[in-house]
């Protein structure tokens, strides 16, 4: 009798694609995530909005912290869970500016808090890529 080759389901190795996919996503950005340097915090808060720039994150960060809830898909809420402190810093900066003195702070805040529980929760999804 032959031997036969075990057969995987379709669905198995589509799932197990994409957990392969996700940690090459995040094992390039938790291997990037920049910290405070000795030559202060700008080319810290620099280097976090390149980081936060790639795939858009940035702007679907943006977009749910000031314009519509719920718009930052998995990929980027697995971003910014590790690159969280760059988040809040750059968030702290831009609210402190005299530029943004209109802005709601304690809503944005409020709204920051929102998007990171609720990527917490789908970065939990995926904890294979955490």
């Amino acid at each position: 009798m032959a031997e036969s080759t075990p057969r995987f389901p379709s669905t198995m190795v589509a799932a197990l694609c994409f957990v392969i996919t996700g940690i090459i996503f995040l094992t390039e950005g938790l291997n990037l995530v920049p910290t405070p340097s000795a030559d202060g915090n700008q080319s810290f808060l620099n280097e976090c909005r390149e980081k936060l720039a790639v795939d858009h994150c940035g702007q679907e960060i943006g977009n749910d912290l000031f314009i519509e809830h719920g718009t930052t898909g998995p990929g980027c809420c697995i971003k910014l869970m590790s690159l969280e402190k760059c988040h809040k810093e750059l968030l702290k900066d831009f609210l402190s500016s005299p530029n943004h003195a209109n802005v709601n702070a304690t809503e944005v805040w409020r709204r920051s808090d929102v998007l990171l529980n609720r990527c917490r929760t789908v970065a939990g999804h995926y904890p294979s890529v955490i």
